[in-house]
Order: C-alpha cells, then structure tokens, then sequence
C-alpha cells in the first residue's frame, strides 16, 4: 500500500480484502472488478465513495474510453447487486 496525496493505491488485493467482500455480499461470484475492489477498499479509508463511469452494467465493452470487449470472467450485473447494496446503506453513489 502506498499514501498518496490521501488517498490509498493498492498494489495488489490481499486475500483478507476478496474474503471481506464475500462476507458482505455473499454470493457464488468472485471475481470483482478491480473498480468494484477499489470501491471496497477506499470504504475503509473513508465514509462514502462516489463512483463515475460505472455503465458497464449492459454493456459488452469496457466501462472506460479504450472500448475494449470486456472479459468474460467479470459478471457487471452481479457487481451491480454490489454496489445497489453500498448505495442503499448510504456508503456510496454514482455520479
């Protein structure tokens, strides 16, 4: 983990983070998106998270601008449940 400027850059996830997201939503996924995994670890940092350019719900391609075709590992539906779930308790909203 690396501070900077206040904010938190994960170099890579540790296991701890996948298993306190499982814990919170359980389901049968496991694959969060990396965006979905920052969400997740910027809530230990700070009370609420505004996302923008999370429309990838019903979308084949990337939620970015490059309009890759995105992976089929990654479930944007399920990761939607995700986030409805973060947004419902107030800790996070979309922009």
């Amino acid at each position: 983990w690396k501070s900077y400027s206040n904010v938190t850059l994960a170099k890579k996830v540790p296991l701890e983070t996948l298993q306190e997201i499982a814990a919170y939503f359980p389901s049968n996924y496991s694959h969060y998106s990396s965006g979905a995994m920052a969400a997740w670890v910027m809530l230990k940092e700070f009370d609420h998270v505004i996302l923008t350019g999370f429309d990838w719900w019903g979308r084949e391609k990337h939620h970015y601008s490059d309009e890759a075709i995105r992976g089929s590992i990654h479930q944007p539906c399920v990761e939607r449940q995700f986030f409805a779930k973060l947004e419902q308790e107030g800790k996070l909203s979309f922009l």
